[in-house]
C-alpha cells in the first residue's frame, strides 16, 4: 500500500517511513505547511489538518500533529509548541515553568484518510517525562523539545542520549508509536 504523508517536517517523515516500511507500507511525502487552527488539543488540530489536506490528495494519506503538555501550565503549550518554541525557545519555556513541578508529556496524533472513507481514523501516542532544569545535549532528532525533555525512565534529555540509549528509546518508540498503531490497524484490515 502507498500512503502520502502530508508534512513539511522531514524528521517526522523519515521516522514514519522507517516504522511503516516494516508493515510493507510505501510512504511518499508531500511538502505542505498546512494552516493550523489554534488549539492546545493535538487531536483537534490533526483532524482539521486532515480535512485541509484531503482537498488536495487523491489517494490514501496521513497527517500528524504533535504537542508538548506541561502539567503545571495546564497543558500549555500543547499543540501550540511549534509557534511557542519558535518565539521563546527552550530557555523561555523553562523560564515560564520556574518554581513549578516539572511533569510534562510529548503527545502526537496521526490521522489516516483515503477516498471512500466517511471518517478519518486517528491514532495517538504519548511519552511521559519531565522538563530538564536547563537545555542539555546536542543530538538532533527533529523534536523541538529534544534539549529540555527527559523521558520517563531516563536521566538525560533526548538530545543527551548516547547511541545505545537512543537505540533503546527509538526501539520503544517504534513499537508504541502512532505510526506502528496505524501499521497494525492496516494489516488487521488487510490493506497492507
Amino acid at each position: 500500500m502507498k500512503i502520502t504523508f502530508v508534512t513539511s517536517n522531514r524528521a517526522k517523515f523519515r521516522g514514519a517511513r522507517e516504522i511503516l516500511g516494516g508493515y510493507g507500507i510505501r510512504l511518499a511525502r508531500k511538502e505542505a505547511d498546512l494552516q493550523e487552527i489554534q488549539s492546545l488539543d493535538v487531536k483537534e488540530v490533526a483532524l482539521d489538518k486532515a480535512i485541509r489536506a484531503g482537498r488536495d490528495i487523491g489517494g490514501a494519506f496521513i497527517v500528524d500533529d504533535s504537542g508538548f503538555y506541561i502539567k503545571a501550565m495546564n497543558g500549555f503549550p500543547g499543540a501550540l509548541l511549534k509557534m511557542t518554541h519558535a518565539s521563546i525557545g527552550d530557555r523561555g519555556i523553562l523560564a515560564m515553568c520556574r518554581g513549578r513541578p516539572l511533569k510534562a508529556a510529548f503527545a502526537s496524533v496521526l490521522v489516516f484518510s483515503r477516498p471512500g472513507y466517511i471518517k478519518s481514523v486517528a491514532f495517538s501516542m504519548a511519552i511521559e517525562g519531565r522538563l530538564a532544569g536547563s537545555p542539555r545535549g546536542t543530538r538532533d532528532v527533529g523534536w523541538a523539545v529534544q534539549r529540555i525533555f527527559v523521558p520517563a525512565g531516563y536521566n538525560k534529555t533526548i538530545a543527551q542520549l548516547d547511541n545505545s540509549e537512543w537505540k533503546r528509546f527509538w526501539g520503544h518508540f517504534k513499537v508504541a508509536s502512532h505510526y506502528a498503531k496505524l501499521g497494525r490497524w492496516l494489516a488487521w484490515k488487510g490493506m497492507c
